[in-house]
């Protein structure tokens, strides 16, 4: 019951990006999509078309990863109504067009790869419009079907090495809730499962190699087709282009077009009988249960918040309340003061590489229940994650811990508090435990320093000018690292924006915290004037249990990405930098890019454990959901080729829908963009797998660089500057 009417803007997606990809006058398009029904619905005056069914070798036919299906099959297109669609194809757009050949068309003598006119949907439509006689159609299919991939019989497995077609005894519910195969035999790859060894396909296809029917086929019938003008009189209702890939040079892209629309019981892919209840949706009712973690009183509110003991953690606040103010909750000896003398069991910790704020100052404290210790976990070993890989699991907390970090910044020996954020782990009314994460804004009250809850949020000018607190961080000339700036958009998050960073699949409910993992925390700290490694200091007052037998020197620690050799490796080396990177983006990206974070659509992971880098860790790999982040270049990271890597480009930009985290800053942090320039300058391609480092590259070292304070001309005024090509190599600035 869809109306898709005159979707005909020009093309405004950036080059890149899979959208760029979709013809403008575009109705509906159906992309590598298995199992659809498209019915019922109301399509007119599209200029191109109706609907286009497409497999993803238009888009990308050398998408390297093992698990993605290109095609589009199961698909039933029934009792739609299709009106004056077509009647003004796209025509190609030779400044968005890739291809250097003449007229568009590729050129291998000038580096073209024969698929390029994928950069091009224009150019793709007139070459299907063309082979249909000149005309377009309502709805077009570019007739690509799979072929059996008789080179792959490794079937994908689990994490055991069991394949997905087997049972796996030892596989619980909260593992795996759906069938490790599905009713046609598809072997359902989770995120966490292994990446599969080939292109597993045998399951499409019967003992003669023909795709199995009806369950693979496509079905086209008993649609509407209205033609009101003359004009219309020459657009086809329906075309099967023979186009399955994106060469035009391709002899099965040769075929003759066919008009003949695909029905009867050979293509018609209806859902068998018992199948039925699960393509029904069944809704229940919904009544508000009061009950369920009711809203407390003003007075219960007052009562509780206002009821602790000074110099004491207010726990039954804690428990349960979203107190007014942060000094309700007695965290901090001097409740004006949070960065430092943390009351109770408070303990101040500090990170080998920490997330980057808009060069903030910050003062973090890990508040533990009396009685009660954190329990270890490393990347290696969890207890509370048993679906997802543990590479983000940090300390197991028991209800009741708070985690406290302060945001401040300082001019001089002039420090300026301006917010405390909490996590704490709180039990829900159905008894399981779920983190709850939200700001305080510091002000000046009647004379006095007061914290006032923010869930809402706020925006703050803020500015700096100090030594970096490591003596051992250093600038290009070997003194302490000075920084100076300011802002006016330094960001106090909402209450729900605390999820875009701390919420994922892979850990607890709610906003779980993301910085305090073993090997973060593995450093000396300074308690009461004498220093001490902090994980050691936890087990000595009782605060954690380390491994048998185990010393923090014997665990694994992340280096400081910005002290040469912290990691072990000769500073400078390489192998140094690499490490540094690599703990960087785990530390600043890896809470999101990973298989169960939020940006697990992206297809791009950045862990610091793997090695050598597969295309995942964004080696020569093309952006999937990156948006208008997309324009720099082909790939996320192009070894050899700083300038136009896409990674570099979105940790530099602070521009929004492009800059990357997305929240968390508003200015560039030139320091690490000169690092991660570097690295994919001159270091990557020696750490990228051999499967993974072969998209084109340039000389070494190309890139820019930001020196501390200053930002290339493409930051400071996007508009003035014209995106470089896919092909461009030469630095930004």
């Amino acid at each position: 019951h869809n109306k898709s009417y005159h979707n005909n803007l020009p093309q405004f997606a950036p080059k890149g990006a899979i959208v760029a990809a979709v013809p403008s006058g575009t109705g509906a398009l159906v992309l590598a999509s298995d199992q659809l029904e498209f019915y019922g619905n109301d399509v007119q005056d599209n200029n191109t078309y109706g609907i286009v069914i497409a497999n993803y070798g238009l888009i990308d036919g050398n998408y390297p990863q093992t698990r993605y299906d290109f095609f589009p099959e199961g698909m039933h297109i029934y009792g739609n109504t299709f009106k004056d669609n077509g009647s003004s194809p796209q025509i190609p757009d030779l400044n968005r067009n890739p291809c250097k050949g003449p007229n568009g068309l590729p050129d291998p003598s000038q580096g073209d790869s024969l698929d390029c006119p994928t950069g091009n949907p224009g150019l793709l439509v007139t070459i299907v419009t063309a082979k249909n006689l000149g005309r377009s159609s309502q709805i077009a299919w570019d007739g690509g079907v799979d072929t059996p991939n008789t080179d792959c019989t490794s079937i994908p497995t689990d994490r055991a090495g069991i394949p997905l077609t087997q049972p796996n005894a030892n596989e619980t519910k909260a593992e795996r809730y759906e069938a490790r195969s599905d009713e046609r035999g598809r072997p359902n790859l989770y995120q966490y499962d292994p990446e599969p060894k080939c292109k597993y396909n045998a399951w499409k296809f019967d003992s003669a190699g023909k795709l199995k029917s009806p369950s693979m086929g496509i079905c086209v019938e008993n649609n509407t087709f209205i033609k009101s003008t003359p004009q219309m009189q020459l657009v086809s209702d329906y075309v099967n282009a023979h186009f399955g890939t994106a060469d035009p040079t391709n002899p099965v892209n040769l075929q003759p077009v066919d008009n003949t629309m695909p029905d009867g019981a050979a293509n018609c892919p209806i859902v068998a009988a018992p199948l039925l209840p699960q393509f029904v949706p069944l809704l229940g009712s919904y009544v508000p249960n009061p009950a369920n973690d009711p809203r407390p009183s003003e007075a219960q509110l007052a009562a509780v918040c206002g009821g602790g003991t000074p110099g004491a953690p207010n726990y039954e606040a804690l428990a349960r309340f979203n107190c007014p103010k942060l000094s309700d909750y007695g965290l901090f000896a001097d409740p004006t003061d949070p960065t430092r003398n943390p009351t109770g069991n408070g303990l101040p910790y500090e990170l080998n590489t920490p997330l980057f704020t808009d060069y903030a100052s910050k003062h973090r404290f890990i508040y533990l229940p009396p009685g009660t210790k954190a329990t270890y976990q490393d990347h290696t070993r969890c207890d509370t994650l048993n679906v997802y890989d543990c590479y983000t699991a940090t300390l197991g907390f028991p209800v009741g811990t708070v985690i406290a970090k302060t945001f401040s910044y300082q001019d001089g020996t002039t420090e300026n508090v301006v917010e405390t954020r909490l996590l704490i782990k709180r039990t829900a009314h159905d008894g399981t435990p779920v983190w709850v994460g939200f700001s305080y804004e510091w002000a000046t009250e009647n004379g006095q320093k007061v914290a006032n809850l923010r869930l809402e949020g706020a925006t703050k000018s803020v500015s700096w000018n100090y030594d970096d607190h490591d003596p051992n961080v250093k600038d290009s000339t070997g003194k302490v690292q000075h920084y100076q700036g300011s802002t006016a958009r330094y960001a106090i998050p909402n209450a729900g924006a605390c999820l875009l960073c701390h919420g994922g699949d892979d850990k607890e409910a709610g906003t779980a915290p993301i910085g305090p993992k073993v090997r973060n925390l593995n450093r000396d700290n300074v308690y009461g004037g004498e220093t001490a490694n902090q994980l050691a200091y936890m087990q000595a007052h009782g605060l954690l249990d380390l491994p048998a037998g185990k010393t923090p020197s014997q665990l694994e620690a992340l280096p400081k990405w910005n002290v040469p050799g912290s990691g072990g490796d000769a500073a400078g080396s390489n192998a140094d930098k690499h490490h540094r990177v690599m703990a960087f983006l785990e530390t600043n990206c890896y809470h999101c890019h990973n298989p169960a974070g939020g940006a697990q659509n992206s297809g791009l992971r950045l862990d610091s454990f793997t090695n050598p880098l597969p295309t995942n860790h964004g080696i020569c790999k093309p952006p999937i959901a990156a948006g208008k982040g997309a324009d720099s270049g082909t790939y996320d990271i192009q070894p050899g080729s700083a300038g136009v890597s896409i990674l570099i480009n979105r940790v530099a930009s602070t521009t929004a829908g492009i800059q990357m985290p997305p929240t968390a800053r508003s200015v560039t942090q030139s320091e690490a963009v000169n690092l991660l320039t570097d690295w994919v300058g001159n270091v990557v391609a020696d750490y990228a797998a051999e499967s993974a480092n072969t998209c084109s590259k340039s000389t070494p070292g190309e890139g820019f660089a930001l020196p501390a304070g200053m930002l290339p001309a493409y930051l400071m005024a996007p508009e003035r500057i014209v995106p470089p090509t896919h092909a461009q190599t030469a630095p930004f600035g």
